[in-house]
């Protein structure tokens, strides 16, 4: 397997990883078998269009992570800057917040490749700024 192909199947949720390499390989085993036979055009076209099926999703998910992850990654990196920042300079138990938040993102970080997630990246670097802003706020009357 090339790495293509072992990149894409990392897009695919790891519980199905086994039964969609077995259906490829049924497909491709398929299409190996019939090389010098004469079918007819729609058997091709049906086992090209499984092939589809199967791997369009995983596609369009490599796509949409490969789109959003720069984004992401300057999130985090943003939380985690302001985490250093402010830890011990305003109350434990609201940086605690920004912990869980971190957390979120490396949840969406690793769970968006197999599985859509529903996550703004705008909405919670709007939401990341305003926190920034209370922060500095509540650092200053320490």
């Amino acid at each position: 397997n090339n790495l293509a192909e072992k990149n894409l199947y990392e897009f695919i949720d790891p519980s199905n990883v086994n039964e969609v390499k077995e259906k490829i390989t049924q497909i491709q085993l398929w299409f190996e078998e019939k090389e010098f036979d004469r079918m007819p055009l729609e058997d091709y076209q049906s086992r090209t269009n499984e092939l589809k099926d199967i791997m369009l999703p995983a596609v369009k998910r490599m796509e949409y992570y490969r789109n959003s992850i720069d984004s992401l990654v300057a999130l985090k990196n943003r939380a985690v800057e302001l985490q250093n920042k402010y830890t011990n300079k305003v109350d434990p138990k609201i940086l605690a917040h920004l912990t869980k938040f971190i957390q979120k993102i490396d949840d969406v970080q690793n769970t968006m490749k197999y599985k859509d997630v529903n996550f703004s990246i705008e909405k919670n670097k709007s939401a990341l700024n305003i926190l920034a802003k209370n922060f500095e706020s509540m650092s200053q009357k320490k």
